[in-house]
């Protein structure tokens, strides 16, 4: 009896623990604003840098925007990646018997190494340029004017 009355009572709580839904809050989006690598939005600077926009953008349901965002995060993902490894090629190479005394070392060093911070720079240029795209039409849609309006509008670029 005392088996079946336990049962019973769990089986209760777990039926309404399973039926509560979740709360979701509609939270008014806000303009960001972008200047020289840092980002802002609200007005208020965002100190996760580029990853910061993520919630924002993705909030706007933009099929660009979303395609933008994960450009940004692939070609940052694939420099960081080369760029990172290409020193560590580099001392594989030269502990594997290098260049023979062939040539200097260092000159093989530095090429290597300034290729690195190249391919790095190139390539967080390129992925800044994509994000910066997808701010630019999220900014857009969020200051459009909605089709019921009257009069002239405005539209401005940050």
């Amino acid at each position: 009896m005392n088996k079946i009355t336990l049962l019973l009572l769990l089986y209760t709580l777990t039926y309404h623990v399973g039926m509560s839904q979740p709360v979701m809050k509609q939270v008014e989006l806000k303009p960001i604003h972008y200047q020289g690598g840092l980002y802002y939005y609200d007005g208020v600077r965002l100190h996760a840098g580029a990853y910061g926009v993520q919630v924002p953008l993705m909030a706007m349901q933009d099929d660009e925007i979303n395609r933008r965002y994960k450009r940004f995060r692939t070609i940052r993902s694939i420099s960081n990646t080369v760029g990172g490894l290409l020193p560590l090629a580099y001392l594989l190479y030269y502990a594997n018997g290098g260049s023979g005394g062939r040539t200097s070392s260092s000159s093989e060093f530095w090429t290597i190494w300034g290729g690195s911070i190249g391919i790095l720079l190139i390539g967080d240029g390129i992925a800044r340029h994509q994000l910066n795209l997808g701010i630019d039409r999220y900014n857009m849609l969020l200051l459009r004017p909605s089709s019921k309006s009257v009069g002239l509008s405005l539209e401005y670029r940050f």
